[in-house]
């Protein structure tokens, strides 16, 4: 795991830790809380929309929702503030667009005229999508900025993984040597495409002695060598 961050643009700011819950297709506000808006449900908010793999079925209810913006009807500021009265709004927006106009105007009313705020950042970019997971650990700071304890590059072997434990205050390359050190196995996932994985610059990443991926692979191969060694 790794620490990313992300800076957006603080709609309305605030300061939250959670956990990350992903949607990669925009969010559809009426579809998803029909059980709420139309049949009265308080206590959770299972979304509703059949339509949105990842979220179906899930409870939405002080959530941090991860989306590139909100999609549907022009009922969709009358949602907002609907299942704000109901109390079971999520605690963020987390928008990797640029926000569409429905939801702010709903979300900005809400918090001017009823005092309800849902901290709302958009403009996160591409890759906070591409980067974040449903359950990933999550920090918001009042300037817009994110944090995220994220994965390793994975998405190209097709698998999702953890290296195990939390590393809040600990140096990531001292995790990594660390947890080989004390391995009994280790098994390196390569996807097809590890090699043309390029960084913001354009420039492969394997070819960045300070990409966390290389250094992995690194100690990897220090520990393939202690093990052979019997050291």
């Amino acid at each position: 795991m790794a620490k990313k961050t992300f800076q957006g643009r603080p709609l309305l700011s605030g300061k939250l830790e959670g956990k990350a819950l992903l949607s990669k297709q925009p969010f559809n506000l009426t579809g998803s809380y029909l059980k709420n808006m139309f049949g009265g449900e308080t206590k959770s908010a299972p979304c509703t929309d059949s339509a949105n793999k990842e979220l179906y079925e899930k409870d939405l209810k002080g959530a941090i929702i991860c989306t590139p913006q909100t999609v549907g009807s022009t009922m969709g500021a009358g949602t907002v503030m609907m299942v704000s009265e109901l109390g079971v709004q999520p605690q963020a927006w987390l928008f990797s667009s640029h926000i569409d106009s429905i939801s702010a105007g709903g979300l900005i009313i809400d918090d001017v005229w009823n005092g309800k705020r849902v901290i709302t950042i958009d403009l996160l970019g591409d890759d906070f999508l591409k980067s974040v997971k449903t359950g990933d650990p999550i920090a918001i700071h009042e300037d817009g900025t994110v944090d995220a304890v994220v994965s390793l590059r994975l998405a190209d072997t097709g698998l999702t993984g953890r290296v195990s434990g939390t590393f809040a205050g600990a140096a990531f390359g001292d995790v990594i040597h660390d947890t080989l050190a004390s391995a009994d196995a280790v098994v390196v996932l390569i996807g097809p495409d590890w090699l043309t994985c390029t960084n913001e610059s354009g420039a492969p990443r394997l070819r960045d002695e300070n990409d966390w991926v290389r250094k992995e692979l690194e100690a990897y191969e220090e520990w393939k060598l202690a093990a052979r060694d019997g050291r």
